[in-house]
């Protein structure tokens, strides 16, 4: 069996890998010679960076599909219409990826026009309502006192008797006009007009009667001026509206190549974000690891990512699922050395099965059976927890509340 060694960019690895499958390796694995050489193992660091683009990525694809089925036209079919088979190529081919992804952008900018339109004919609709009562009135709302006439816009109930406020007012002076506007089912609205010498009283008899004041600020003209112009922009929101969703049905022949974008960034989100998933689970921050391996395998008929990877305080393997990305395996132990050289806050017991808890999802303190552990001179907190079909072991450092040694099973 001839062996190689080769060195490229990190831009180019997954052409790399797929033209060494192609090419009939039957292993592939990152050198593990130079693990101690600072300059190899720099070279050999995750690129996070990849996986924060695969997402953002994915989610503008997600959108734009949505956005698709939301305003394209109904599709033919049911819901287990097959899906077009195509070749690993047609998968992994650059330019129509890039081509999809910049569909992807121009839908998601149209669906973001389309919510913006129909945020303004909501806006717009509102207006009108509020100012429907006042459509009676044939007075500019914006009319306001001067310093003979006082000028109140306001509201009394419903059921509020006008004819008796009229008589009330009128017994206060000559000088006043009450004009009704309009009603609803809570309000009747109405305009009040006075001489300033008697605006005082009549205020008086205006609270009587639970006169309320009205705020029209913002607006020239008469209601119904405004109502006509409200009409009118109202319907070429509604114009703009059809278009941009005309727009969007024009990418329905693009749908087919939009999928076929989101599962190759389904296949390229799967490395990184497994990588990811084990790196978190393990604490272990992005930079500190080295000599990174992640292979696809499986396990008990699950299809799952085999990840691998050192740090200068110990190594760790990881078995993660490549749907849902559940963690399905692991088991590291760190270095005793540099444990005792960092700093943490003693932690009891009770505090231990919180920890182990938190590091599991859906587990509760409960669950995590903890006792204490002295046998090599060391104290330590052990325990384990099975949740889901899976059991975890732990070895708990009670002086820096750090997990140094944990392992997980899925279990037959």
């Amino acid at each position: 069996m001839k062996r190689l060694r080769l060195i490229g960019m990190q831009a180019e690895r997954g052409a790399l890998l797929k033209l060494l499958q192609h090419m009939g390796c039957v292993e592939i694995d990152e050198p593990t010679e130079f693990r101690d050489d600072p300059v190899w193992a720099s070279l050999t660091r995750p690129d996070t960076q990849a996986l924060g683009r695969a997402r953002e990525q994915r989610s503008e694809l997600e959108g734009a599909l949505k956005t698709l089925k939301k305003y394209g036209p109904r599709q033919k079919g049911g819901l287990l219409k097959a899906r077009p088979v195509i070749t690993e190529g047609e998968l992994f081919d650059d330019r129509a990826y890039e081509a999809a992804l910049a569909d992807a952008g121009r839908l998601g900018e149209l669906e973001r026009q389309i919510s913006a339109l129909y945020a303004e004919q909501n806006k717009l609709r509102t207006q009108r309502l509020s100012l429907a009562p006042w459509l009676g009135l044939d007075i500019p709302l914006e009319t306001t006192s001067t310093e003979e006439v006082a000028v109140l816009f306001g509201t009394v109930a419903g059921t509020a008797d006008l004819d008796a406020l009229e008589q009330a007012l009128a017994e206060k002076s000559e000088l006043t006009q009450l004009l009704r506007a309009g009603s609803d089912a809570q309000l009747q609205y109405l305009v009040f007009l006075c001489h300033r010498s008697a605006e005082e009283e009549c205020q008086e008899v205006l609270k009587d009667f639970g006169f309320s004041r009205s705020a029209l600020r913002g607006w020239i003209g008469t209601a119904a001026e405004n109502d006509k112009r409200l009409a009118q922009e109202l319907a070429q929101s509604e114009q703009t509206l059809a278009e941009t969703i005309a727009q969007v049905a024009a990418f329905a022949p693009r749908k087919g190549a939009l999928e076929q974008a989101l599962d190759r960034s389904n296949q390229e989100i799967s490395r990184e974000e497994a990588l990811a998933i084990a790196l978190a689970n393990a604490s272990v921050p992005e930079a500190d690891a080295y000599n990174v391996k992640v292979e696809r395998d499986g396990d008990n008929g699950i299809p799952l990512w085999d990840i691998e990877f050192e740090t200068e305080y110990g190594d760790y393997d990881f078995e993660v699922a490549l749907s849902g990305g559940r963690i399905v395996g692991a088991d590291y132990e760190v270095d005793e050395e540099w444990l005792d050289a960092l700093d943490g806050s003693p932690v009891t017991a009770e505090e231990a099965t919180s920890i182990v808890a938190g590091k599991v999802s859906g587990a509760s303190a409960a669950d995590v059976s903890v006792w204490e552990e002295s046998g090599d001179g060391r104290g330590r907190y052990e325990g384990e927890l099975f949740l889901d079909g899976m059991k975890y072991e732990f070895e708990l450092d009670p002086r820096t509340g750090r997990i140094f040694d944990w392992t997980a099973d899925l279990r037959d």
